[in-house]
């Protein structure tokens, strides 16, 4: 799935004269893609506790912290191996010298250490329940005491630390020096199992989710205090991860809302989308934003479509397609957002230089190759200059039809692109004869959000662009997104939208655009990959 509205055109003609050949209108545009406030940042952030029946109240969503459970990325474009990520959450903040991070969990006997030294982990011994670890890359170590330091109890988890209310829970703290600086912190909440183990579902306000946790973290908290010794103030809104590994414990087919949090997801060019997950239904599942998407690995082109794991093991994705590993480095291609847990903080953005949302890149000189006229299923080469490196989109409309329009999406760089066409139409089969459009599109605020193992999302997900331009179209859609979970085939294999135990509700193919406000991309057990 998808989200991206402003655009600039232009067009030169490629004509076609014989039988058996075909040849492409040109045309340039320029697109604008963009999609209260909590307190504090944890657990407490994603649970919804206002409601009063099972089917409103909604579960508890747990961090996860397994030995070996993986899910597959795809394959290595070199060698072919399978990728895989492992199923551990990792939380970040950004703190500046003087402020104290406060932070606790729900386990308080963690037993990561017996098997971290099979893994490399340096002194296992001294891994305790959290790993805190500093900008400079040095760690250190915390225990978290039953009812006492460290510990978060459900009573305590909506209170937040009780620096800040005295209802809620005995933090462990670190006050951030002048040596360390304003910097990212990375923490780790370890689970108390030796072995993968999943307990079952708990409703967010049942006291029975602390017990047995298994592999998962029921409750965490980090949050950000400036003044702690004073005049203890928080600060909202620096607290995020690049990743979500989170299960619900098992999901179910009875129509109830299970996960009900709200995220808000911020762009590497600045801009902002609130993500409402609106009562998906999953068990365990993988939740992350980027600039692409998932990739056909065989085109390398963003793919544009939902895809299928092979089985419930997660451990291969079909079509040969794939994604960018979310925990790691951003390349050339591909960019990992930021999903926040409340309203991003001002001071953040402006330390990451995203105060002031990028445009879309500039467009010029978009031209096809390919001879004139086109002999039928020789396709060829768009070529394109570009102001900078930024999302485009090249769409080709076959014979006025809205079910067979194929779309080429990648990453520009910087000055002149080629990008070739295998002179085939959006089902794989060499395209009729006949005169079509090219439009080519440059975006800003491009937002995809994959997410693995969805099976039940009867409402589909809310997603909402928060600091619209202000040169925005008046009629600009804020919530507007794009999809397509059509069966079709892809490289070789048959993407079945079909199978699966529930039916398939909602739009199937939405690559014009819809409100998510209106029940957009709502899918059935059959979904394993959303695009």
């Amino acid at each position: 799935m998808g989200n991206c509205a402003n655009q600039r055109q232009a067009s030169t003609p490629v004509r076609t004269r014989r039988r058996g050949l075909f040849a492409l209108l040109v045309i340039a545009a320029v697109l604008l893609s963009a999609s209260t406030y909590a307190v504090a940042a944890g657990s407490r952030n994603l649970v919804q506790t206002t409601g009063t029946t099972t089917a409103t109240r909604g579960f508890r969503p747990f961090i996860e912290w397994y030995r070996s459970a993986t899910f597959c990325t795809g394959k290595d474009a070199g060698d072919g191996t399978q990728h895989h990520l492992l199923r551990r959450q990792t939380i970040e903040v950004y703190a500046k010298p003087g402020e104290t991070i406060c932070f606790g969990s729900s386990v308080a006997n963690a037993q990561y250490h017996i098997y971290a030294a099979s893994e490399g982990v340096e002194s296992p011994d001294t891994i305790k329940d959290i790993r805190m670890t500093k900008p400079d890359g040095s760690v250190v170590d915390y225990d978290v005491i039953e009812n006492g330091q460290g510990y978060i109890s459900l009573a305590q988890e909506q209170s937040g630390p009780k620096i800040l209310n005295p209802l809620g829970y005995e933090p462990h703290t670190y006050t951030v020096s002048e040596t360390d600086g304003a910097g990212v912190f990375l923490f780790h909440f370890y689970s108390e199992a030796t072995t993968d183990s999943t307990p079952f579902r708990k409703q967010v306000n049942n006291p029975a989710a602390w017990t047995g946790q298994g592999s998962l973290i029921a409750a965490w908290d980090v949050t950000v205090v400036q003044n702690a010794a004073s005049n203890p103030t928080e600060v909202t809104g620096r607290v995020f991860a690049h990743y979500l590994c989170m299960t619900l414990g098992s999901n179910d087919n009875k129509g109830w809302d299970f996960l009900k949090s709200v995220v808000y997801v911020l762009t590497n060019d600045g801009y902002i989308y609130e993500t409402d997950f609106n009562g998906l239904n999953p068990d365990g599942f993988l939740f992350f934003a980027n600039n692409r998407g998932l990739i056909d690995l065989t085109t390398g082109n963003e793919l544009y479509h939902s895809t299928l794991y092979t089985d419930n093991t997660l451990n291969m994705l079909l079509g040969n397609t794939g994604f960018h590993d979310p925990s790691l480095p951003d390349t050339a291609l591909d960019e990992t957002y930021r999903i926040f847990f409340e309203y991003p903080a001002a001071d953040y953005i402006e330390a990451l230089g995203l105060s002031t949302p990028l445009p879309p890149a500039g467009i010029t000189d978009f031209a096809f190759n390919g001879g004139d006229p086109v002999r039928s299923g020789a396709g060829g080469e768009f070529t394109f200059t570009a102001s900078r490196s930024a999302p485009f989109q090249i769409t080709i409309r076959f014979n006025n039809d809205d079910d067979n329009v194929l779309y080429i999406a990648n990453i520009c760089q910087e000055g002149e692109n080629t990008y070739h066409w295998d002179g085939k139409d959006y089902y794989g089969n060499v395209a009729p004869e006949g005169s079509y459009t090219a439009t080519l599109t440059s975006k800003a605020g491009a937002y995809h959000f994959p997410l693995a193992d969805a099976e039940v999302s009867r409402n589909g997900l809310q997603v909402r662009l928060m600091n619209v331009p202000a040169d925005a179209d008046p009629d600009f859609n804020e919530y507007l997104v794009y999809y397509d979970h059509d069966s079709r085939m892809v490289n070789g294999d048959y993407l079945d939208f079909d199978a699966g135990s529930g039916a398939f509700t909602g739009d199937r193919v939405q690559l014009d655009g819809v409100s998510s406000q209106k029940n957009a991309s709502g899918v059935s057990d059959a979904m394993r990959y959303s695009s």
